[in-house]
């Protein structure tokens, strides 16, 4: 994500900044950066085939040889952030993508145990592990219940099997079910699932019976997303062929709002735009973290960090990813180290997300003048629809919540 209030570094600034290493003639304690909290996310960017929703890259035609080149590549990454991950906390490890469970066990237990050397005990850290039901096998589910702390996300989008085909997902709705239902009674620390709302063929009744299974099966996490049409999706591209299967807007915003009141009425609790919790214990620190202004470190082809006020972006091509990896450890792209107010439109844009921003946090944190900028902001989402002043807070109406996408097109866009 680029912001116009950054400094771009050089190429050569790349291979030689690092603000990750440990300060050896700095101001900075030691002791307050071990104090330091950061996330990591890892980027798996491989499919078996693509979703018509989706517009990531992904590589769908990888063999076993590029996804064990691939994870080497990640280790030797790992080991290039060694100092800055034996100084700060790892709360949470997030494995994303693409198709994290298209990993082996082996794979999977190469990528953790490469933590392992940073913290005493590797429970205390949450793992994410984002998958597809198709690739969740049995031996892949216990070596996952067994690492202690890990929240399973499975991408099931919808239990009804029509509206699977509809988006090439690949599996059928007693398939889904069954695994579900198989994992009852394993040390997860949370199971959550994938929902999206307003897929084509669907309606308020699909929807709302998926939030019955939901339920049915024990499920204590949920992050129900509007559908986003976005440029690079089978539907984007192809948009005439499928027009006529999609809901007009005022249609999708009312399935959407009825859907969130009704997973509240099941006992959910909604602690983000799209994410909600049946359960006591958070899950997911990773997608709070970046929500509450944190910072955390990107691993992969096309994955980026935000650190000590740098954005660092990675290459996006995998194989030019393994071949930084290999000769340098670095595989960064570019680096941005972002002024005051470019910090504010990062953490404002991610604070987004959340249920509403405080006014006292933004002022405290950065100064009246900047606190302006804020206001800005906000009154012109306020004149298009998009959000409410509340007094001591702002949040996005419904129209904001559905419409986030164009919020961040515009705000990222914008001359600040």
């Amino acid at each position: 994500m680029r912001f116009n209030n950054a400094s771009q570094e050089d190429n050569n600034s790349v291979l030689s900044f690092q603000p990750f290493s440990k300060p050896r003639d700095s101001n900075i304690e030691v002791d307050s950066i071990i104090r330091h909290d950061i996330d990591v996310y890892i980027h798996i960017p491989f499919c078996e085939k693509r979703c018509f929703f989706c517009s990531i890259d992904t590589d769908l035609h990888f063999t076993g040889m590029d996804m064990e080149a691939y994870i080497q590549a990640l280790k030797r990454e790992i080991e290039y952030y060694e100092d800055l991950f034996r100084l700060c906390n790892i709360q949470c490890i997030h494995f994303g993508g693409g198709t994290p469970s298209l990993l082996s066990a082996h794979q999977i237990l190469e990528i953790v145990m490469a933590f392992s050397r940073f913290k005493n005990d590797i429970n205390d850290i949450e793992i994410v592990f984002e998958s597809n039901p198709l690739s969740l096998t049995p031996e892949k589910l216990n070596l996952l219940s067994s690492l202690g702390n890990v929240s399973l996300n499975i991408g099931i989008q919808t239990f009804d099997s029509h509206v699977l085909k509809t988006i090439n997902r690949g599996y059928n709705f007693k398939q889904v079910y069954d695994l579900i239902d198989n994992l009852a009674g394993k040390p997860f620390n949370s199971i959550g699932i994938d929902l999206i709302c307003n897929l084509p063929m669907s309606n308020l009744d699909t929807t709302i019976r998926d939030i019955d299974i939901t339920k049915e099966l024990g499920i204590n996490h949920v992050s129900l997303y509007p559908l986003r049409i976005e440029p690079n999706s089978v539907f984007y591209d192809n948009y005439i062929k499928y027009q006529d299967n999609f809901l007009n807007s005022a249609d999708q915003k009312h399935i959407l709002e009825e859907a969130q009141k009704y997973l509240v009425d099941c006992g959910f609790e909604q602690y983000m735009l799209y994410h909600f919790i049946s359960q006591k214990k958070r899950a997911y620190q990773y997608s709070a973290n970046q929500v509450s202004g944190g910072e955390w470190i990107g691993l992969g082809a096309g994955a980026y960090s935000y650190y000590r006020n740098h954005v660092i972006a990675n290459v996006d091509n995998i194989g030019e990813y393994i071949q930084n990896c290999s000769e340098r450890g670095s595989c960064s792209k570019l680096i941005e180290k972002l002024d005051g107010t470019g910090q504010l439109v990062r953490e404002f844009l991610y604070s987004l997300r959340g249920k509403k921003l405080e006014k006292l946090y933004y002022r405290n944190k950065y100064g009246s003048k900047k606190y302006e900028i804020l206001l800005e902001l906000f009154e012109g989402l306020i004149r298009d629809g998009y959000a409410t002043d509340r007094g001591s807070f702002f949040e996005l109406t419904m129209e904001g919540i559905f419409g986030l996408a164009d919020i961040e097109k515009k705000l990222v866009n914008s001359n600040l």
